[in-house]
This record gives structure tokens, sequence and C-alpha cells, in this order.
């Protein structure tokens, strides 16, 4: 006679929910953040395709990266309208000093991003932490951590 498998318990059903939330998270974030498609987030997290689309669709994903995308050129058409508004001898309508000011901090944090000095300070920091906690490990990512240094200088220019 075949053996019965258990039933699932609710803590079960709960981790596997957490965890999906966890993942869907993650998802949102390499999508609209550092504009992965869902193809290479699929791969990267191993969630089909199907689930993707759905969470892309009720997050209303597309709409978050356009907008997260778009908002130093928002900036920009708010301080041309500003600018043409006291040309022709209007009132100030926006603290024109204050938004040129946020602009310049996204415009920084943008080329910031990809900086591979950046980049190579963060990863010999893990790597240094890493050797003293498991140096097997520090000397596998090392080799790892290097291919993408040069892929960040590459992208850099």
């Amino acid at each position: 006679m075949p053996e019965k498998k258990p039933k699932a318990t609710a803590t079960k059903g709960r981790r596997k929910s957490a965890e999906m939330s966890r993942l869907k998270g993650l998802a949102e974030k390499l999508f609209i953040e550092d504009a992965y498609s869902l193809s290479q987030i699929g791969e990267e997290l191993i969630i089909s395709a199907n689930t993707l689309t759905k969470w892309k669709v009720e997050g209303d994903w597309e709409h978050q990266r356009d907008y997260l995308k778009n908002a130093p050129h928002r900036i920009e058409k708010l301080l041309l309208e500003e600018t043409e508004n006291l040309a022709m001898g209007g009132d100030p309508k926006i603290n024109s000093d204050a938004l040129s000011k946020v602009k310049g901090a996204l415009d920084f944090f943008r080329k910031e991003r990809n900086n591979p000095q950046i980049a190579y300070s963060i990863l010999k920091e893990l790597d240094n932490f890493t050797a003293q906690k498991r140096p097997e490990l520090a000397r596998e990512n090392l080799k790892l951590h290097r291919l993408f240094i040069q892929h960040k200088i590459e992208q850099h220019g």
C-alpha cells in the first residue's frame, strides 16, 4: 500500500506566501529601478513569465518605471517653463533654485550609479570582509568581482 503524503500545514502555506511576496518585491525593484526585462527577472529569480506578467500588470510596473526614468526630464521641463515665465516678466511660480538643486542631485546619482570606482570600492570592502569570514568563498567571488568591474568599466566608457 503506497504511503500517504502529509497534508500541507498552514505554516507552510504562509511561508510560501511570504516567500512569493518577497520575490514579488524583488522582481518589482529589478524591473522598475534596475531596468531588467521580465525574461531576465524570470531567469534570475526562477519565476514563470505568466506570474511576472501578472505582477507587472497588477502593480503598474511599466508606469512606475517610466515615471522614475523621466523624473529628471519633468524637472527640466518645469525649470524651462519657469525660465520662460520669468523672461516674460511673470512672477515666480516655483522655487526654481531648490528644484535645480534636486535635479543636480538626481543627475549626480544617476551618473555615479555606474561609476566603476564606486563598484570597485564596495566590492573590495566586501571581499575583505568575506576573506575574514569565509576565505574559500572570497577566492570564488574574487573572479566574479573582477569580471563585474571590467563590465562596469566597459559600460562607463
